[in-house]
């Protein structure tokens, strides 16, 4: 085996390996591969990147761009792939084809740098077409760190390259994979869709066993994927048992969504992904202490990660256990003090157990990470009242109402503010801004009816 290091920078290493042959002169394919989303620590530079022990040993080259953070490779500088192609002419062989393979964000690389790399062929497996559009937000906290200067459009991609994609068609893949078929000449992509096979669609076809003929006919072209194998082994996989239970959950069938998330945590017992899906589906149940129960042991399996921390948040706040709630997310915050949504739950939580000072600046910081959020304001103002500071807390709501006009709530507390701080005129003229935005509502009935007996 040959190794030609291209590339190497503190997020990002390029290798070229050529696999063991007997004649350098006979033609093979050359695979470029791609790093697929990972929680953070998950991914290494080191190795021969994503799928690389698999391809070498199937006869194939490749060229691995191994990342070690989610940053959707916008950190790689276009002259990298001259760079790349030099390495590929002193390597002195010759390939009949350039195939581009990668999961999620890997599969994003393959299309997004298939026209730089002259792909023939391109595998991806549950790509993303884009990640930072407000119609996608499943990674819209990755994205707001990540200055995007590579952007998928048709020029991106290699002519009369050949697209394979596989997918959920019951999962929000299905958007990504509308728009890479918009820019995607007609015929040059093929669509492979595993319902409930969930994302990436990758791990499922490996649970099921069929993951090496599957990859393989994909990236040769040259043999029907097994489908029928996979879909007939479909119960073997705990992701494609999670993901049709949560589908179960969305279409009213909870008693089935429990069957089906408790057959994949006999599967997977270690994932809390599972135990607080399983939550959800019991506290749909009524079974609230069972609830309680799971989502406790998801926040055990991952007690820095703030989904099951304000999940679990949310079940103690509802049984009167605050001090319980504020110690799991704490644990949480610590690791991640940036989350705004905990960082609000906090507020409330200290709000409850009488200590507004607390509230206020746990609010604060939400509002410093989420100024976008008019609720965000609100609950300010809210909890600056507590205070007393009502001069605040009128700006707090007035710069609420300018992110969003239309809350009947946010003039009826406007014009309670104003009430107290006397400018009767201006709070009947809040009052009757909320009447007109819901004209049935009784407490901003009561507030209207106040402020024009204060007038007299």
């Amino acid at each position: 085996m040959n190794l030609f290091g291209i590339h190497s920078a503190e997020h990002l290493r390029i290798d070229y390996v050529q696999g063991e042959i007997q004649d350098d002169s006979a033609e093979r394919d050359l695979v470029f591969t791609f790093t697929n989303w990972a929680p953070p620590g998950a991914t290494s530079l080191e190795g021969p990147g994503y799928a690389g022990r698999f391809l070498l040993e199937s006869g194939f080259d490749i060229v691995a761009f191994k990342a070690n953070r989610n940053w959707w490779f916008q950190d790689i500088d276009p002259s990298i792939f001259a760079r790349v192609e030099q390495a590929i002419t002193q390597g002195g062989r010759r390939y009949r084809r350039r195939i581009g393979h990668g999961s999620s964000m890997g599969g994003y690389a393959a299309f997004q740098f298939s026209g730089a790399l002259k792909f023939d062929r391109v595998v991806a497996y549950s790509p993303q077409y884009s990640i930072h559009e407000a119609w996608e937000p499943r990674w819209a906290r990755e994205a707001s760190a990540i200055a995007f200067t590579q952007t998928m459009t048709q020029d991106a991609l290699a002519r009369g390259c050949r697209y394979v994609v596989a997918f959920d068609p019951c999962n929000p893949d299905i958007e990504h994979v509308r728009r890479f078929a918009a820019i995607v000449p007609p015929g040059q992509m093929q669509e492979l869709r595993l319902r409930y096979s969930g994302h990436p669609t990758g791990d499922f076809v490996a649970e099921t066993g069929h993951l090496k003929p599957f990859a393989l006919a994909l990236l040769r072209g040259d043999a029907p994927p097994p489908v029928a194998a996979i879909r007939r082994d479909r119960a073997k996989s705990h992701a494609y048992l999670r993901t049709l239970a949560a589908s179960c959950l969305e279409r009213a069938k909870p008693r089935t969504a429990l069957d089906l998330i408790d057959r994949a945590l006999a599967i997977a017992p270690k994932r809390p992904l599972y135990h607080w899906q399983r939550s959800l589906i019991l506290d749909r149940l009524g079974r609230h202490e069972d609830c309680v129960a799971a989502g406790r042991q998801a926040h055990a399996l991952a007690p820095d990660d703030t989904l099951y921390a304000l999940h679990l948040t949310h079940l103690l706040s509802r049984k009167g256990d605050a001090v319980g709630a504020l110690a799991a997310l704490d644990r949480a915050l610590a690791a991640d003090p940036d989350n705004a949504g905990g960082q609000r739950q906090r507020a409330l939580l200290l709000d409850s157990l009488g200590d507004p000072v607390g509230a206020t600046m746990a609010q604060r910081r939400a509002v410093a990470l989420d100024g976008a959020n008019p609720h965000q304001h609100a609950l300010l103002s809210h909890l600056l009242v507590r205070s007393g500071d009502i001069a605040e807390a009128l700006a707090a709501i007035d710069r609420a109402i300018v992110l969003e006009d239309a809350v009947a709530g946010f003039h009826r507390h406007r014009s309670a503010l104003l009430d107290r701080l006397k400018d009767v005129d201006q709070a009947i003229a809040a009052a009757e801004r909320a009447v007109a935005l819901a004209p049935g509502d009784a407490e901003s009935l009561v507030q209207l009816s106040h402020v024009l007996a204060r007038k007299g």
